[in-house]
């Protein structure tokens, strides 16, 4: 079994069958659920402080405030940087930086902004957000035709688009 860090002062000890029995308030059929349950009653720590990581078959502790242990969340890191860097190399985002450093794109960037001062995605929802970026409904992946087609663009704030350009580079 595996051992929270020595700084948080606890020893894990397996539970007796009648440890088990003996509690009405006990969780049944979840094995981290009653880990955690019979940590808090023995030692009077917080449960949320003692996750188990969620990587497949690991019986680490996640650090805390993060949901894998030191080792996974360093794997997870590393492939989170990877894909991040792989799509800034590619040929699309190479010309899109070109396009996104032409001054005529800056001038225009801002008159549409001053047109359309809200952001689409937020109104559909009924909120009023004020847009900070001009997205491309159809990514342009260095296109200049539809780059500079302005029925592509739509005004969107700085979170969504964000949420929109991560889902197009990361999940196609």
């Amino acid at each position: 079994m595996a051992q929270p860090p020595e700084e948080w002062g606890l020893t894990l000890v397996r539970p007796t069958a009648y440890e088990y029995a003996s509690s009405t308030i006990a969780p049944t059929g979840n094995r981290r659920a009653l880990l955690r349950w019979y940590i808090q009653k023995r030692e009077g720590y917080p449960v949320a402080r003692l996750k188990i990581c969620a990587a497949s078959g690991c019986e680490e502790f996640a650090l805390p405030g993060q949901s894998h242990c030191e080792q996974h969340e360093a794997e997870r890191q590393n492939k989170l940087k990877v894909r991040r860097a792989k799509a800034q190399t590619s040929e699309a985002a190479i010309a899109a930086r070109v396009l996104y450093a032409d001054p005529r794109w800056k001038a225009a960037r801002i008159a549409y902004l001053r047109q359309h001062p809200l952001c689409v995605d937020c109104g559909e929802l009924g909120v009023i957000e004020p847009a900070t970026d001009v997205d491309h409904i159809i990514p342009h992946k260095g296109d200049r035709k539809l780059f500079w087609d302005r029925s592509n663009w739509q005004s969107l704030c700085h979170s969504c688009h964000s949420r929109k350009t991560a889902r197009e580079v990361f999940h196609g």
